[in-house]
Order: C-alpha cells, then sequence, then structure tokens
C-alpha cells in the first residue's frame, strides 16, 4: 500500500483507482486506529462510584469531576437538593482520574471527607491525608486504582458546626455574662461547645450587671476578622456571625 502513493505511482493511476486506494486506506487507518480504543476499553473494568454522606449534607457541599478536566462547569455538585439518603451512583473506569471538593457552609467545618473503596472488611483511602476535620474547604484528586478488586468506590463527607469563641473584656464597675440559644440545626453531630463558644446564626444574649452606684452605658459587640466589625445589639443580644466576637461594656457611675 505504501507503493500506491508514492509520486511515481500517483501519476500512472488513474482517478478512479486513486479514490479506491485512498479510501481503503482511510478504511484501514480507521479500523486499526480504533483497535486500541476497543481493547483498551475491553480491558479497563467500570466500577460504581457512590457519592454519598454519612451525616445529613445539609450544611455543604460535595463537587465530583470525572475525567479530571480541572474546569468548574465539569464539576457535578451534590448537595441536600438533589442527593439521597442511599447516595448517588455514577461509573468510572480503571486508571481514570477523579477531582473532589467539600465546601462546608459558612459556619461549618468538614467533619470527614474520603474517597475509598471496601477490601477484606476495611477500607483503603485514596485522600491521601488531604481533608482532615475543622477544615473550612478541600479539593484533592486521585486515580481509579488499576486491578481494583472491588465492586464499587465511595466519595462522602460530613460537616459540623464551627464553634466560635465569645470573648468578653473585662469590665470595671460591673459583671458580664452570656446566655447561647440555638437557632441553627439543633444537631450537634457529637461537636462539644465550650461554654464560651457559640455556633453561626445562635443568639447570643448578654448579662450585663453593674454594681452597685453604677450603670450600664455602652455596649458594644465586634466582629473578628481583617478588622473588628461592629456588630448590632437589640435589647443586649445579637446573631453570632461565622467568626469570634468580643463583647465591651462600659459602666459609669450614676450621677
Amino acid at each position: 500500500m505504501k507503493r500506491l502513493i508514492t509520486d511515481n505511482n500517483i501519476k500512472n493511476l488513474s482517478k478512479k483507482n486513486l479514490v479506491k486506494g485512498l479510501s481503503f486506506i482511510l478504511t484501514t487507518t480507521m479500523i486499526f486506529g480504533l483497535m486500541p480504543m476497543a481493547v483498551s476499553a475491553k480491558e479497563t473494568p467500570v466500577h460504581e462510584l457512590l457519592i454519598e454522606s454519612e451525616l445529613p449534607i445539609d450544611h455543604g457541599v460535595i463537587s465530583v469531576n470525572i475525567g479530571g478536566k480541572g474546569n468548574w462547569e465539569d464539576f457535578e455538585h451534590f448537595t441536600s437538593d438533589n442527593i439521597t439518603p442511599s447516595g448517588v451512583v455514577r461509573y468510572v473506569h480503571e486508571g481514570e482520574r477523579i477531582v473532589v471538593a467539600f465546601d462546608p457552609d459558612p459556619g461549618y467545618v468538614i467533619y470527614s471527607g474520603y474517597a475509598r473503596y471496601p477490601v477484606n472488611g476495611g477500607w483503603v483511602y485514596l485522600d491521601k491525608g488531604f481533608v482532615w476535620y475543622g477544615q473550612i474547604g478541600t479539593s484533592f484528586d486521585f486515580e481509579v486504582p488499576y486491578g481494583l478488586n472491588s465492586d464499587y468506590l465511595e466519595i462522602g463527607a460530613s460537616f459540623k458546626y464551627e464553634p466560635y469563641e465569645v470573648i468578653i473584656n473585662e469590665s470595671a464597675h460591673g459583671t458580664v455574662t452570656t446566655e447561647f440559644i440555638r437557632n441553627g440545626d439543633p444537631r450537634t453531630y457529637g461537636v462539644r461547645f465550650p461554654q464560651d463558644h457559640a455556633a453561626f446564626v445562635d443568639t447570643v444574649k448578654i448579662n450585663a450587671v453593674p454594681d452597685e452606684g453604677y450603670e450600664l452605658t455602652s455596649l458594644k459587640v465586634l466582629r473578628h476578622g481583617l478588622s473588628y466589625e461592629p456588630i448590632t445589639v437589640t435589647n443586649n443580644q445579637f446573631e453570632m456571625p461565622d467568626s469570634y466576637v468580643t463583647i465591651e461594656a462600659v459602666f459609669t457611675e450614676i450621677a
């Protein structure tokens, strides 16, 4: 066939034979070009990829990109709106790259995030230690292992409240204490809140008691961040932001 398309032979071919020759070459190339793909698909088993959450996924997003293109528009995003208690199933090939991102809602952190598959009654984890408790958000990627001795892989995450400290600056001539009223999800999933910590959207009630002969003349709450931002206090109460806060009270002598 190589001789068929040399310069010398092309001159001696009729248009009809040239068309036939080129058609045969193209057909042969396409067939042999597709053969590695068919062999590759046959040699690369398909496994189920189960996306689920150990705890309710009400407070975050699990984003999955099968194929690992890396473009955000290629991700599927799973929340409480589109994931069921039994999870969502996708299908992946061995050797295929998977990118995963975990993003908790404001005021929450990652409690657990993982990619794993079962082996002999246990689990093999593929997240390479990139996910740990307390992270605000994270992502990682992995390849589906070749020779995977399991029918499925599993990606999952759970999110918990992040406790934020309520700092009370010491005030002369009076005492300041706080009470916390849970307004968000009442389930804490095992998060133990110190007495001086509150969760995002909790109501913080301030008890400012002046000493005898003094009165409360100023009460401020400042949100911690790049700068101290004032928070509105109404009837000695405020809504907890997704950050630490400081309470400042001023007591002055009654004239």
